[in-house]
């Protein structure tokens, strides 16, 4: 990382103690649904989140998250965190269908 020691010092060790981080190769890259279900035999049946490299949640705590665990745990029920994209740039984002 020739000239990224900045940016390497901003995420190096940012992860709590109690995180545990497991990454998975997709071999074949057919969305995130797909990679998802190759962390099926990782997870054996316990709730998990999947945060993404590329979003980044500014707060003071972890409020989208902790409100997204908390959900599960009141329901049992899978929980997706979602925003409304523009148009234009529709096509760099995975898109769910609300009805």
């Amino acid at each position: 990382m020739q000239g990224k020691n900045k940016q390497a010092d901003m995420v190096r060790n940012i992860i709590p103690k109690h995180v545990k981080c497991i990454f998975v190769r997709q071999p074949e890259q057919l969305g995130l649904g797909h990679a998802i279900l190759y962390m099926e035999r990782v997870v054996n049946n316990e709730p998990f989140t999947v945060l993404l490299a590329d979003d980044f949640i500014i707060s003071s705590r972890s409020v989208v998250v902790d409100k997204l665990i908390c959900e599960f745990n009141n329901s049992g029920k899978a929980r997706l965190n979602v925003m409304e994209i523009n148009r234009p740039k529709i096509s760099k984002f995975g898109t769910v269908k609300i009805n």
